[in-house]
């Protein structure tokens, strides 16, 4: 396996387990909340509790599915194996409302329309970048600091 590759999987594993976390956080919320509401006997929100972050962990576990295994996605099977299928690289990063806790990410996008979000550390973001760009020559480049010659 060439070290580009071993780049590319290592940002797509860092999302998973990025959403992973997410996943045991809001189901730890909505098992707090539906625990102190029955110890209350507020039954409709233990109802809540369970059913709405229970939909949402599930929702978001869907979201991860799609990053735990490489083969059931079509974006990293073409960022591996035919990436002229790659029509748009871009950035964009995500953190609270405040700008704290700030993560970038590489969201890829192939022709069917599907597209993968790959979190980035800030020290490899050039790196990774520079490595999509070259290997994907039919992408529309949205990355600060990189066009296409």
């Amino acid at each position: 396996m060439k070290q580009d590759d071993v780049r590319i999987l290592a940002a797509f594993r860092a999302a998973a387990d990025y959403w992973g976390r997410g996943v045991w956080f809001i189901s730890a919320v909505g098992g707090f909340i539906a625990i102190v509401a029955a110890v209350r006997g507020i039954w409709f929100l233990v109802a809540v509790g369970v059913g709405f972050f229970g939909l949402l962990a599930f929702g978001i576990s869907r979201l991860r599915a799609k990053y735990t295994d490489p083969a059931g996605s079509p974006v990293l099977d073409a960022l591996l194996n035919h990436p002229d299928r790659v029509t748009e690289i871009t950035h964009f990063t995500a953190s609270s409302s405040n700008g704290m806790f700030r993560k970038e990410f590489l969201r890829v996008k192939i022709q069917t329309g599907k597209h993968l979000a790959l979190k980035v550390d800030d020290d490899e973001l050039a790196a990774l970048s520079a490595i999509l760009i070259e290997r994907c020559p039919n992408a529309k480049v949205k990355v600060p600091g990189f066009t296409r010659p």
